[in-house]
């Protein structure tokens, strides 16, 4: 029998302000669905403190039945992009072509959270950028997964606004 993992996935409450600001810019309350999820008001704490994933999973799926979308999570990455997520940002916007920018963001995510491994896969003339492991949750894995993926898209269109040279000659895709 494999064993378990026993530790508690855990985020920044950052990623949680984000979604209740996008929520809200909606039209919808924030705090009537933490209360209706029975989950404490975490956008009300500090940016930089840590809060179970599940919550945000949560969160995520019950926002896009609130807002009669399935993109919720893209609409919080339109409104607060790759770029504004504290130091995966910086670490990302430091970077001098999309390779290394994919780089920086696995480097960087696990100061930002806890629930899933991100990594690059070289085949050939193209770079895989894939995300798995961790914790499944019953709820909000979809819009998770658009969350993820959207930052990725930021980031390779990041290469493209910047009109930055890629070094490296590949082109970027993402694997969930």
């Amino acid at each position: 029998m494999a064993e378990q993992d026993s530790r508690i996935p855990l985020t920044r409450v950052g990623l949680m302000i984000q979604a209740a600001r996008t929520l809200e810019d909606g039209g919808a309350s924030p705090e009537r669905l933490m209360r209706r999820l029975n989950m404490p008001m975490w956008h009300d704490c500090d940016p930089d403190s840590l809060f179970p994933y599940r919550d945000i999973y949560r969160f995520a799926d019950e926002s896009c039945r609130t807002l009669g979308t399935e993109h919720f999570a893209v609409r919080v990455m339109e409104q607060h992009p790759i770029l504004t997520m504290g130091s995966v940002g910086a670490a990302v916007a430091a970077a001098p072509n999309v390779y290394q920018a994919l780089q920086a963001f696995i480097r960087s995510a696990p100061r930002y959270g806890t629930a899933k491994r991100w990594w690059l896969v070289d085949e050939r003339h193209e770079v895989w950028f894939c995300r798995g492991g961790g914790v499944t949750f019953d709820a909000g894995e979809g819009p998770m997964i658009q969350h993820g993926l959207t930052a990725m898209v930021q980031t390779v269109r990041l290469e493209r606004d910047s009109r930055r040279r890629n070094h490296f000659g590949v082109s970027a895709r993402a694997r969930f």
